[in-house]
């Protein structure tokens, strides 16, 4: 290859590889940026809280929040999973 024809396959990688992100690592906040000290003690605190209430639920209730948890999804599923179902539905329907 020519080092034209080179750069031109690099181009088009790169290209590509930014139409293939998805619009939350186009547009999004880059959450992989280090948190202050006060932003990371808040997030640890309200974690320790939430394990602790974890914790002190019976068994029953750590049930029923996850049946709870299991519905919320079944109802509102994710973009990906929506795509996923209408794909497979498109396939169906083709065949």
């Amino acid at each position: 290859m020519t080092p034209a024809e080179k750069d031109a396959v690099t181009q088009t990688m790169q290209s590509k590889k930014i139409a293939d992100l998805s619009e939350i690592e186009k547009h999004g906040e880059n959450d992989m940026l280090p948190m202050s000290k006060s932003a990371t003690a808040k997030e640890r605190a309200k974690h320790d809280a939430a394990q602790a209430k974890w914790a002190a639920m019976t068994p029953d209730e750590k049930a029923a929040v996850n049946n709870s948890a299991q519905q919320k999804k079944l109802a509102h599923p994710s973009t990906l999973e929506r795509v996923g179902q209408e794909d497979s539905m498109a396939r169906h329907m083709a065949n």
